[in-house]
């Protein structure tokens, strides 16, 4: 089973303590049908924050109870003034997304559904931002998304035509997602150098091959001097 679970709830904008938030830990369990399919059951540990933002709930579990406990589970749902609703997801499958601990980015790629029976949460003990609008968290919602995809294209290939082609794909999601020029300026950072950089490496060869192919969503030609040139050399 999990740990105790701790974290302090901040506001996204000032980092200060948010005291009275109402916290709602979830975790989702797989139970496998007899023939075929599954079902799903929840467990939920409600609280509230204290004066210093503050929250904990026992830990629960183990990850495998007649089935296991689903990926990215549990999560924390923050709800402060206005209603406004800020879910935290257990990224230990390293697919789902993943958590803003103390405001960097991490993800969990090394435990896998079953690879152990204890469950690591990966926002325990962090400082998890709470949002009091709707804007403010749906753009921060689309940095956190550009930055695991920046996180994600870290995975290397044997080969620098491979290497390139997964950085294209995760730059291509990425950059669908950005709407504002900060969110773009987020996507030139984490993509630009390391894209040219990798090309310069690249044959001729390597090259047409690689425009015969698609990555990213929406997919897109693997095309360099048309989506990615422009696209690092544009200032925001």
């Amino acid at each position: 089973m999990s740990a105790p679970i701790r974290a302090t709830v901040v506001d996204a904008k000032t980092q200060q303590p948010v005291s009275g938030a109402q916290t709602s830990v979830v975790w989702e369990i797989e139970r496998p049908r007899f023939f075929h399919g599954h079902d799903l059951e929840y467990f939920e540990q409600k609280t509230v924050t204290a004066t210093d933002g503050s929250f904990s709930v026992p830990g629960w579990g183990p990850k495998l109870i007649n089935g296991h406990v689903s990926a990215n589970y549990p999560q924390v749902t923050i709800i402060r003034e206005g209603n406004v609703q800020t879910t935290h997801i257990n990224a230990w499958s390293g697919f789902g997304g993943g958590t803003v601990c103390n405001g960097q980015f991490t993800t969990n790629t090394t435990e896998w559904w079953h690879s152990s029976v204890v469950i690591n949460v990966t926002w325990n003990g962090c400082n998890l931002a709470a949002y009091s609008d709707e804007a403010t968290l749906a753009a921060a919602k689309r940095i956190e998304r550009i930055k695991y995809f920046a996180a994600f294209a870290e995975a290397t290939s044997s080969s620098a035509k491979g290497h390139y082609l997964w950085l294209f794909g995760d730059f291509i999601s990425a950059k669908s997602i950005a709407q504002s020029p900060s969110e773009i300026t987020v996507v030139q950072e984490a993509f630009c150098k390391r894209l040219i950089d990798t090309h310069d490496t690249l044959t001729d060869a390597e090259k047409v091959d690689l425009r015969a192919t698609k990555a990213g969503y929406p997919p897109a030609p693997v095309d360099h001097d048309t989506y990615v040139l422009p696209y690092c050399t544009t200032p925001q």
